[in-house]
Parts: C-alpha cells; sequence; structure tokens
C-alpha cells in the first residue's frame, strides 16, 4: 500500500511504532516510512517483516532486525542498492521470494543457524557479496537464488553432509554456479576434492570445474 514513498515520514494511529517509522500488527510489520534516513533499526516488537516493507528505499544503508523476528517476506529489500549492512537475527527461519534481489553493495552473508529456507531469487543480482556463510540448518535453496553474484570469492559451510543434503531448486540455487567461487569446510577449501553436488528437477548433478550430469 505504501509501496515508492520516498517522501513518506511517519505514521499515526493505533498500529503506529513508538517512532512513528512503522506500522505493525501483532508482531508483523506491514509498511514503513522512509524519508530522511538512511538507517534503521526496527523496533523489538516486530516478529515477522511483510512482503516489500523497504522496498526501493534506495537511500537506506543500513538495518537492523532484532533477535525474535522469524520470517523475511518476499521483495522484503528488494533494490535496497545502498545497503551495506543487514545482520540477520539468529531467531530467523525463512527468507522470502526475491528477499535481498539487487541489493548490490552487499559484501558478506551469514545465514543464521536454524534459517531452513532461502527462496526463490532471494539474493539474486547481488553482485557485491564476495562471502556467505550457510549453516546446517539450511534445508532448501530456491530457484536462482544466488544469481548473478558476480563477486563470490567464498561459500562457508561447517558440516558436509548437511550441505549435499540441501534441496536446490536450480543449478543457480547453489552459490557454487558464480565463477571463481570456492566451498570451505571449517576453513579447509575443499572445492577441488569434494564431489559438490545440487539437486535440480529430481537428477544429481556434480561439478569438476564445469556443471555437468553425474552418473
Amino acid at each position: 500500500a505504501f509501496l515508492a514513498c520516498p517522501l513518506l515520514s511517519t505514521f499515526s494511529g493505533k498500529f503506529s511504532s513508538a517512532d512513528g517509522r512503522c506500522l505493525i500488527v501483532d508482531g508483523h510489520l506491514f509498511a514503513f516510512a522512509p524519508a530522511g534516513l538512511t538507517e534503521y533499526v526496527i523496533p523489538n516488537e516486530v516478529t515477522s517483516i511483510g512482503a516489500s516493507v523497504f522496498e526501493s528505499c534506495s537511500a537506506l544503508e543500513s538495518v537492523t532486525i532484532p533477535e525474535g523476528v522469524v520470517e523475511i517476506g518476499d521483495r522484503c529489500f528488494y533494490s535496497c542498492k545502498a545497503m551495506t549492512s543487514c545482520p540477520l537475527p539468529r531467531s530467523l527461519t525463512s527468507i522470502g521470494i526475491n528477499a535481498f534481489t539487487y541489493c548490490e553493495n552487499l559484501v558478506e552473508l551469514t545465514v543464521p543457524d536454524g534459517l531452513t529456507l532461502i527462496d526463490d531469487y532471494a539474493f539474486a543480482a547481488c553482485s557485491g557479496i564476495i562471502s556467505i556463510t550457510i549453516p546446517k540448518s539450511v534445508k532448501e535453496i530456491g530457484y536462482n537464488a544466488f544469481y548473478g553474484c558476480s563477486s563470490l570469492e567464498s561459500i562457508h559451510i561447517t558440516d558436509y553432509d548437511a550441505w549435499n543434503a540441501i534441496s536446490f531448486g536450480s543449478s543457480a540455487a547453489n552459490p557454487l554456479c558464480n565463477i571463481g567461487a570456492r566451498l570451505y569446510l571449517n576453513g579447509e577449501d575443499i572445492t577441488d576434492t569434494a564431489p559438490l553436488k545440487y539437486r535440480f528437477m529430481g537428477d544429481w548433478y556434480t561439478t569438476g570445474g564445469t556443471w555437468q550430469l553425474s552418473t
């Protein structure tokens, strides 16, 4: 309802946050007034962030998400191109479709242990990301979730069996699809020695420098 309202500065009424910047109902943040802000700390009462709440907030450089938030909705931070920092809370369990697409200035991504779903295109075209940490809790990474992360250099994991058990929605769901990306297990580069697999449409594939059908 309030998408692309860059001059909106405050809300009022029973659902407005104490600072007047958000509309919140039963812990669900569903609107944001961005005018004049380059950084924002989401109120502690928030437990989920709705679709497109921060979409195209082009001046935002930093957002702090409180512990207790379990869900980031579809297109939540879509095209927040100035954003360099958005630490994810340990309470988070899912990241929605296109949630961070075109956040071109994000450099580092640490997915919290406890998160299970990274949905379709969640981090697509985040061309500034250099490093990603993916915990053993992640079960599903959706279609093209990491497509176009062209600066990606390293993916860090702590459990190889859990990594191989992830259901990937496409080849570009796997961050290793990006040329030059390396896989590190507890700090050790295993890119060239491990049988790196991803799951796509029920078939198993492997990589040895190029993607190919495994036999």
